[in-house]
């Protein structure tokens, strides 16, 4: 079986206009590897394995020397994390899977989902990626009947991140088995022949979440300090609406809640605090030190750095902003269970 061209070549190129200008999203047979890009996507399974973050590593010389910052959670356990080389940024997709295992169609969505989420969050800090180039993330784990509703997933999530990016103009997506090119092919012919590229139901996504989060605020830990109780209240108040949520008020009270975390983690026995401590919001810098200290995890830093980041800018201002930016309402919801799920356990911890 063939498992590399040396020379990509293009099967579909859809070009897409949008407000910034026009966009690309290709798909291509060939190695991903073989071109120049600002952004490889790889997959990474179990124990850090997988065919193409092996021959990425070994091409990049990372060996096991490398820094991999979580970006997003996945609800299955895995993360989409970041490798800043200086040579290549690196996007991985960690399922928590052996390779080849079954991916259902949820789980695919929902990583497809949470793969330009991440993208989206990256852009948040200053990065900015003209060009994205993608393998099929997961292969091994779909069958070719699932080829079609797995691109169309895809297709959805790339070209919506593509209409509102303003500095990404070109996906590329890739197909390294010479043998898989036909069911692509069919698959990308059947979308746009029966215009069937309506959006994943990603309105229902967001509602188990949503139904998760509260479940959390409901199993939490008595508390005794009100203000503590008046954030989760309020989150579990505006997240059992069924519509219409109030997105800059959560994001605010999500913003206070990662402060008292910070603020409880200050209060742990031989944590000193080298700056001045703040009665209304801690630095990123008081939040680098907990880092340090090692209360705080590489993953849960980034989630709170995030929701920083997110709040510092405002986002969600209008109703507007929250159906253009519909992906990142899920990875807002996504850290958001996180983080308190988090102070879940430290509360049952240390008080």
């Amino acid at each position: 079986m063939e498992t590399i061209q040396l020379y990509p070549k293009t099967i579909h190129e859809l070009l897409i206009d949008t407000a910034n200008g026009d966009r690309i999203f290709e798909l291509i047979y060939g190695n991903l590897l073989a071109i120049k890009t600002d952004l490889w996507v790889t997959t990474v399974y179990a124990e850090n394995k997988g065919e193409l973050f092996n021959s990425i590593k070994n091409l990049l010389g990372l060996g096991s020397n490398y820094y991999e910052r979580k970006i997003v959670p996945l609800t299955n356990g895995g993360y989409i994390g970041f490798i800043d080389d200086e040579n290549q940024k690196l996007l991985t997709v960690n399922i928590d899977k052996k390779e080849g295992s079954i991916i259902n169609p949820s789980e695919f969505q929902e990583i497809i989902q949470a793969t330009f989420s991440a993208v989206a969050a990256l852009t948040y800090e200053g990065y900015t990626f003209q060009e994205i180039s993608l393998p099929v993330i997961g292969k091994k784990g779909l069958q070719p009947q699932e080829y079609e509703g797995s691109l169309k997933w895809f297709i959805h999530y790339a070209i919506n991140y593509l209409k509102f990016s303003h500095s990404t103009k070109k996906i590329k997506y890739f197909i390294h088995i010479k043998e898989d090119v036909p069911y692509w092919n069919e698959a990308i012919t059947q979308l746009f022949t029966k215009n069937v590229m309506d959006p994943p139901n990603s309105k229902q996504f967001s509602a188990t979440i949503k139904d998760e989060i509260v479940t959390l605020i409901d199993t939490f830990p008595k508390i005794s300090r009100l203000f503590v109780k008046e954030i989760l209240d309020v989150l579990r108040q505006e997240l059992s609406k069924h519509d219409s949520l109030n997105y800059t008020l959560l994001l605010n009270k999500a913003d206070e809640l990662v402060d008292c975390i910070l603020k409880d983690l200050y209060k742990l026995d031989g944590i000193v605090c080298s700056m001045p401590m703040p009665t209304y919001r801690l630095s990123r810098e008081h939040l680098m030190e907990l880092q340090e200290a090692e209360l705080i995890p590489d993953g849960f830093f980034n989630y709170f750095i995030t929701i920083r980041n997110l709040k510092n800018i405002r986002y969600f201002q209008t109703d507007i902003d929250i159906e253009r930016h519909a992906d990142e309402t899920v990875l807002f919801l996504l850290l958001l269970q996180r983080i308190i799920s988090f102070y879940q356990e430290f509360y049952r911890k240390f008080y």
